[in-house]
């Protein structure tokens, strides 16, 4: 009967699996925070370093003093990524001159450096902890490079010129540094190009 197969387990105590995040991205100087619309993915980790199984990316937008919370994410670790978005083409740098990630221009309604920025940390979440998770936006400069014949002085014009960087957070950019041509000196411009190696 059905009363005779029951088991008695005593008390169950469930502990919650959840712990609370939270942060600033700041601009490329480390102290200025960015302000309010920039997004960051929290992108969970598995045990190996590879991908977390079945735990989704979340994401969430900065506010007015460029902080983010997120109160529930499952205990795990952790890569935050935090992207500025592409400044809309009245504010957007067209020229290496223009170029200015420590002044903020109003694109909308979001104050945002006039080049798209990308910052990255990593964290650890404990069950019932709380983690504070800050992300400094990479800088950007320009890279001008001259093409020149193997006697080192002749210019080459019309040269077809690829620039890679050492970043995967740069992709959506990098593609424009794809089979570029230089002018009639030989000479192109990259920009914007993230701090690191290229």
């Amino acid at each position: 009967t059905p009363a005779e197969s029951r088991i008695d387990l005593g008390d169950i105590l469930l502990e919650p699996s959840t712990g609370a995040l939270r942060g600033t991205v700041y601009l490329p100087d480390g102290v200025t925070p960015v302000g309010e619309g920039v997004r960051v993915v929290v992108h969970p980790i598995g045990s190996g370093g590879g991908e977390a199984p079945a735990i989704p990316d979340y994401d969430v937008e900065t506010d007015e003093q460029g902080s983010f919370e997120l109160p529930l994410v499952p205990a795990g670790r952790f890569t935050l990524t935090a992207d500025t978005g592409v400044p809309s083409a009245d504010v957007r740098a067209k020229t290496l001159a223009e170029m200015d990630t420590e002044m903020l221009v109003t694109d909308g309604l979001r104050r945002i450096p006039n080049v798209r920025l990308y910052g990255q940390a990593g964290c650890a979440v404990s069950r019932c902890g709380l983690v504070t998770a800050d992300i400094r936006l990479q800088d950007v400069a320009g890279v001008h490079v001259r093409v020149v014949d193997s006697d080192g002085t002749t210019p080459v014009p019309f040269a077809e010129v690829t620039l890679h960087t050492g970043s995967t957070l740069d992709a959506a950019e990098e593609v424009q540094f794809l089979r570029q041509t230089s002018d009639e000196n030989g000479e192109i411009d990259f920009f914007p190009v993230i701090e690191g190696q290229f």
